[in-house]
């Protein structure tokens, strides 16, 4: 994978600082960027060979992007992560949405790049936190309302769209099941499932092996949402 990937980054023109299976540190013109390969490593093991070259070029695509980002817009979006303690002194700004299981942040995506925001991020916006979360949702609203999601063997619902939101739609999963009792799973950020009856062996075994080989894990387990419950950040604003 180093090899391959090396190659791509110096055909886009990228000066390479340092590589290995865990860190990237790579340099354009006056700008360097560190990044962590954990997850990229994890993708090329758990995908096709033949998918490997696609996969490789948009993350040097990415990386390019960050390093040279022009005038492309900044548009706020919701994402969720594990609700662990992150004890960083310029951690991302964080809210609950289910104690211990998961927690709200909010990024900027500009290009290909996504930033969380800080604190003081939130602060030299000058806008309240309200504000902010209600434009991160109608942004989310928009790019999802004309998606449906696809069922597969196992009779559950899945959003597997691939631009980096799926398990932010857990966020307005009421949109599409409105009223009925449905059991949820984020096995990763790219991946959102929604069963209509309680979850049987094949599709705890599904979520455990997902949870355990998809990049960015989310959660190992499943949400019981009941009947008339509300969408999670509908609860979060109550």
């Amino acid at each position: 994978m180093l090899d391959a990937l090396r190659a791509k980054l110096e055909n886009a023109g990228l000066e390479i600082i340092d590589i290995s299976l865990s860190r990237l540190v790579v340099r354009s013109n006056d700008h360097e960027a560190e990044l962590s390969l954990h997850n990229l490593y994890r993708m090329i093991m758990t995908s096709p060979r033949e998918n490997h070259d696609k996969q490789l070029q948009h993350f040097t695509q990415q990386v390019y992007d960050q390093l040279h980002v022009h005038n492309n817009p900044k548009i706020l979006y919701p994402l969720l992560a594990q609700d662990t303690p992150d004890p960083r002194i310029h951690s991302p700004w964080s809210a609950p949405l289910i104690p211990n299981l998961l927690k709200l942040v909010l990024c900027f995506e500009q290009g290909e790049r996504m930033k969380l925001l800080s604190p003081m991020d939130i602060v030299r916006s000058g806008r309240s936190m309200k504000d902010l979360k209600k434009e991160a949702m109608e942004n989310l609203f928009r790019i999802s309302s004309s998606h449906k999601p696809k069922l597969d063997s196992l009779g559950q619902y899945r959003f597997e769209i691939g631009d980096g939101y799926d398990a932010s739609r857990f966020l307005m999963i009421r949109y599409w099941f409105e009223k009925q009792e449905i059991w949820v799973a984020l096995p990763s950020r790219d991946s959102l499932w929604v069963r209509t009856s309680p979850p049987d062996q094949q599709a705890t075994s599904a979520l455990k092996d997902s949870f355990e080989t998809l990049p960015y894990p989310l959660l190992e387990r499943w949400i019981q949402l009941p009947q008339d419950t509300k969408d999670p950040q509908q609860q979060e604003n109550s």
